[in-house]
Formats: C-alpha cells, structure tokens, sequence
C-alpha cells in the first residue's frame, strides 16, 4: 500500500500510488522479501511513510535547549535538513518514534568564535562596567572633538 493510501498523508491518490506499487512488487521479485517489515500494522504504516527502518544513524545528539521538555537526553540523528531557512535535525526517540529539532538546540549547533578560544567566562563587576562607560564615553568625546 502506498503511503498516501494509509490516511496519515495530506496526499491524493494518484498514479505516483501504481508506480509505487509496481516498485514494491519489482523489490519483492528480485529479493523475495518485502521492503518493510513489522509486526505490528502501524510500524508498518510509520515505516512506509518515513522510510527510515533501514537507515543508519549519523551519530548522537544531545537536547540543550533549558526549556526544552527533553532537555539533557541523547537521541540517535537520522537526517540532517534545512527547512524554512533553518538547520534541523531529526532524531529518533524511544516512544515517540521520530521528531525535529533545530540544530542550534543540540550539541551540534555550530560554536561561536569567541567559544573556540576557550577562554574562561568572567563577570564585570560594577566598578569594571562603570570604568568601560567611562573609556567608550572619552574616546566617543575624543572622536567627535577630531572631527
């Protein structure tokens, strides 16, 4: 069956559905297996849609995002996409069978250059802040008096 026969796909049924058919029929012939096996009906239909049972992982990735519900778990990193402009990585979950997450949420998010110095985090206290304004304010005044 094809997957937009299955309900779960926002697809009309067309001929892409016979080519599909003739595809797992031709798959079939030549290996005398099917291409997706599941004991249960609905594994079979998540399967078919997503094509994702045979795939090897790309690695794991780590949720870091502090508001994010499964902030701090590992998941296994299917595919690797960028959708409406933005780098997401779909994960396979446990329960929840597979999920997308932007990248910049996980450790795979691309460091910035100041974190590639690795240079250890400091806090200003209020008389260093106050001394900054101060040095900006005259070479602000030294700038505009020059010009």
């Amino acid at each position: 069956m094809a997957p937009e026969q299955t309900g779960r796909m926002n697809r009309s049924i067309d001929s892409r559905s016979d080519l599909y058919a003739l595809g797992v029929t031709l798959y079939e012939m030549l290996t005398g297996t099917l291409p997706f096996m599941a004991p249960d009906p609905m594994e079979l239909g998540r399967s078919t849609r997503t094509a994702l049972e045979h795939s090897e992982h790309l690695g794991w990735a780590e949720i870091r995002h502090p508001f994010h519900p499964l902030h701090g778990q590992r998941f296994a990193v299917l595919k690797k996409r960028r959708i409406a402009g933005n780098d997401t990585l779909i994960l396979r979950g446990l329960d929840c069978g597979t999920f997308s997450v932007a990248r910049e949420w996980t450790d795979w998010a691309d460091l910035l250059p100041a974190d590639s110095l690795k240079l250890p985090l400091r806090q200003l206290d209020a008389d260093s802040l106050l001394a900054l304004v101060t040095l900006l304010e005259q070479i602000t005044q030294r700038s505009t008096e020059k010009s």
